[in-house]
Parts: C-alpha cells; sequence; structure tokens
C-alpha cells in the first residue's frame, strides 16, 4: 500500500471514523452527498477530497454561477453522485440533474430528498442524444463509476437498457422552456458524447443568456464516433469559448481548433467553457 494510500485513509477516517462512509458533507454548502462507498470514484472524488476540504474547479465553477444567477435553471449533465449540483442552493432557481448510470439513481434522489431545497431539484435517468430514441444497452461499473458509457469496454461489469433523450426534450418536460428572461447554467461531462448532445440542444440559443462547463477530450470524442475539430467548430459557432486553465480558475478565450492546448502525443483533454455573453460568467473566472 502506498504512503498516500495510507495518508488519504487516516483523512477519511478522521473525518468520518471509517474507511467506507454512506454520505459526504459538501464544506461550501453544508449539504449531504450519498454515496456507494465501495465504489473507487466516490472514495477518491467525494470521501478524499471533502476530508482534504478540496473543491474541483467544475464544482467551484457551479457554485459561483449559482450565486451570481441565483434564479437561472440550472442543468447538471453527467451528474455522477451529483457533487456539482449539490455543491449549491436553490432557494429561487431550478436545477435538473441528467444521469445515465442507473446504479447512481437511488443515491442521487437520497441526496435530493435530504436537500433543503428538495423541491426545486429534478432528476432524470436517461442517455442524453441529438434526440429521443430508443433505449440502448448503457455499460457500466460499480467500482469506478466515472467510467460509464453507451460503448463497452473491459472496465465494465454490467450493462442496462437507458432510454435516449435530447436536452431539448428534457427541458420541455421540466417545464423549463427558454424565455426572454431565463439564463441557464449548465455543466456537462458524458464521456464524448458531447457533440450528439449539442446536436439536440436546439433550444440553447433561446435563453436570454447562458454559460456552461464542459470536458472535451479528443480521445472520448473520437471512440463515441464524434471528430474533436468539427465539435470544437460547432461550439465555436454557436458560443464565446473558453479554455479553463489546468488546476486553476482561469479562462483563456479561443478563436479556433488550433488554440486548443495539446499534449505530447497531441491528444487534447481539457475543461471549455461556452458562454453568450462574457458578462455572464461569475467574477474571478476571466
Amino acid at each position: 500500500m502506498s504512503i498516500k494510500k495510507l495518508w488519504y485513509d487516516a483523512l477519511v477516517y478522521r473525518k468520518y471514523r471509517t474507511l467506507k462512509p454512506q454520505s459526504v458533507v459538501l464544506k461550501a454548502s453544508g449539504n449531504k452527498v450519498y454515496i456507494n462507498p465501495e465504489d473507487g470514484r466516490a472514495f477518491k472524488k467525494l470521501a478524499v477530497d471533502t476530508s482534504r476540504g478540496r473543491e474541483s474547479l467544475p464544482m467551484q465553477f457551479w457554485r459561483n454561477h449559482n450565486e451570481a444567477h441565483p434564479e437561472a435553471i440550472m442543468m447538471d449533465v453527467g451528474a455522477n453522485y451529483g457533487e456539482c449540483s449539490f455543491n449549491a442552493n436553490y432557494p429561487s432557481g431550478q436545477d435538473i440533474l441528467v444521469e445515465a448510470n442507473p446504479g447512481l439513481i437511488p443515491y442521487l434522489q437520497q441526496s435530493i430528498d435530504a436537500h433543503g431545497d428538495a423541491e426545486r431539484i429534478s432528476l432524470v435517468n436517461c442517455l442524453v442524444a441529438s434526440e429521443c430514441g430508443e433505449a440502448v444497452e448503457f455499460h457500466y461499473s460499480p467500482d469506478w463509476t466515472g467510467s460509464g458509457a453507451a460503448i463497452k469496454d473491459d472496465k465494465h461489469t454490467h450493462s442496462a437498457k437507458v432510454r435516449q433523450r435530447s436536452l431539448d426534450d428534457i427541458l420541455a418536460e421540466k417545464n423549463q422552456r427558454p424565455t426572454a428572461e431565463s439564463t441557464l447554467v449548465f455543466k456537462m461531462d458524458i464521456e464524448g458524447f458531447e457533440h450528439e448532445a449539442f446536436k439536440g440542444f436546439s433550444c440553447l440559443e433561446s435563453f436570454a443568456g447562458f454559460v456552461g462547463i464542459l470536458e472535451f477530450s479528443s480521445i472520448y470524442l473520437r471512440r463515441s464516433g464524434s471528430s474533436a475539430e468539427s465539435f470544437c467548430t460547432h461550439l465555436l459557432n454557436r458560443a464565446k469559448v473558453f479554455v479553463v486553465e489546468k488546476g486553476r480558475k482561469k479562462l483563456n478565450r479561443i478563436s479556433s481548433w488550433e488554440d486548443l492546448p495539446r499534449n505530447a502525443s497531441d491528444e487534447i483533454h481539457c475543461d471549455l467553457v461556452i458562454t453568450s455573453a462574457p458578462d455572464l460568467i461569475a467574477s474571478g473566472w476571466l
């Protein structure tokens, strides 16, 4: 066992008096998040991080933009355990969590029920797609929930049929259609299916304004059958696009595919922020 693992175990035990907490508390919001203690991602990203007082950049983005736009419609696409959504409160806004992994739904529902603004939070179990369609196989592993996808690989041990839905359809069902006064804040992390999701997001520009953070991975996009360059162009044609600096709460504007940061293998893996207007970006990010 590594020294780092021993240190993490000690931190978790000191905070929760167990190495397998059933729930964690997010410091910024005070909200409880229920987790599967056997899930390696939950242990690393939630149990360890809350013990260290660490808050990921997407979690900070969500909380900061919830504070900047308290009446916004917020949409957490690829919610996982909901660490972004539950890192905020919704006394006057709305939050929609969208998650494909059926194994995560009971935990998400427990966390919603424990939230002080539960009546303003809703949950949708579906695979986000360009349009509504028949249920398809979703593959996942309870041991590491961050890898679930519609494309099977060796890490996946479970599968289930999950309905395909577009973001336009979900917003319409939740009666959150865009208006000339409504702002949309979103987060999207769906393992390379982001391009397909945006094809079914035609209502985006009908909001008074929008701002969102999304994962951009050339490897994941290629695996899902999309072109990373085409997706980048798609985003640039619809919004102002910024790259989040690695490990820093700082955005850099891009204007072309060539502006995206690449590693030594010429692959791209970063977070992007897109918005209809830069003044919607919360203070401290630009």
